[in-house]
């Protein structure tokens, strides 16, 4: 807070004392960056005359406040991770991810705001740094902190390559994860017939997601080449 004072009448120079909350304070006519409390002055002109003030109050306004919190606690490598600001709609909230370099982002009209970090492979932690009005007149640091952990991807193996004769029952099985799923409508773990029709080998790609435990999922792929049927043309012997 601060107190303009300015004294007329008398007989200048004039002499100053200033007291907070009943103990002497100052002896300067204007306080600035004064705290919160009750001033009064004591005036004393050249002649010695003598003038005491009543108390003026100064009052600091409620300090600014803000919160984070992760959208998600966990997130799987490569996937966004969200944070959530909470505070005054309006207000701006300076922040850091990582200890890196400070960030602002405003409070909107619901009383938060959502900062998302896009493809992230490593842990994730928002620390608040402080909080500014609307107008950027009043500011004041602010303390919290909130962690995004990382979930690794599973490493899934579709098996390895296959050659195989047309019409033989092929079974592929991933493994690295907890389910599975198979494109070219193949069920995991359960033969399916094959079939070549061509004269010549077909290769097909099978490609498998695997999901983990925490729900994170990865992918690979196996081929499987069909050798076809061979044929046989009967060679008529003549005498």
């Amino acid at each position: 807070g601060a107190i303009d004072l300015t004294a007329t009448g008398g007989s200048p120079a004039y002499a100053f004392s200033w007291t907070q909350d009943g103990t002497a304070y100052s002896t300067q006519e204007d306080l600035t960056n004064i705290p919160a409390g009750d001033y009064a002055v004591t005036v004393t002109d050249g002649n010695f005359c003598v003038f005491t003030s009543n108390a003026v109050t100064i009052e600091e306004p409620a300090l600014y406040t803000a919160s984070v919190s992760a959208v998600n606690a966990t997130v799987c490598s490569g996937l966004n991770g969200q944070f959530t600001l909470s505070g005054t709609a309006g207000h701006v909230v300076t922040y850091s991810i990582n200890g890196g370099a400070n960030t602002t982002a405003t409070i909107g009209g619901g009383g938060s705001v959502v900062v998302t970090l896009t493809g992230i492979t490593v842990d994730q932690t928002l620390t608040l740094v402080s909080v500014t009005d609307a107008t950027s007149t009043c500011s004041n640091t602010v303390t919290g902190s909130s962690t995004i952990t990382i979930n690794a991807l599973p490493t899934v193996s579709a098996g390895i390559d296959q050659t195989v004769c047309n019409g033989v029952d092929v079974t592929l099985a991933g493994s690295g994860a907890t389910s599975y799923s198979w494109d070219n409508g193949i069920t995991n773990n359960t033969a399916f017939t094959t079939s070549n029709t061509t004269n010549a080998a077909v290769t097909t790609t099978y490609t498998v997601t695997g999901t983990d435990a925490n729900g994170c999922e990865n992918t690979d792929a196996v081929d499987v080449t069909l050798n076809p049927t061979p044929t046989v043309d009967a060679v008529t012997s003549q005498e």
